[in-house]
């Protein structure tokens, strides 16, 4: 199971995005969340080894990042550019289909 403070990150991913998880959607996230946490620690680590600096890799998904220090940070890499056309909603988030409630 992911530690406490992953957990937490899941808690202000819910409060931004207004999302709700079933409790094993949140186990699964929370793993994850666990995962990524720990692959971009070795990065960061090997970019450090190599004297560059691991910064931007923490920057990717959001236009102005709070998440990681709350710090407002310039966009690197804009979200939209690697998805397909239509996957933004008018506000500028992406969709996901499964999640999508269709109206009748």
């Amino acid at each position: 199971m992911a530690g406490a403070g992953d957990c937490s990150v899941l808690e202000r991913l819910r409060e931004i995005a207004h999302l709700h998880f079933m409790k094993e959607e949140e186990e699964i996230v929370c793993r994850d969340i666990e995962r990524i946490a720990g692959y971009l620690s070795q990065v960061s680590k090997a970019l450090e080894e190599l004297d560059a600096d691991p910064d931007p890799l923490y920057h990717v998904w959001e236009s102005r990042s709070r998440i990681r220090d709350g710090i407002d940070r310039e966009r690197r890499i804009s979200v939209a550019s690697f998805l397909q056309p239509g996957r933004l909603d008018s506000e500028g988030r992406v969709r996901i289909p499964w999640r999508e409630v269709r109206g009748g």
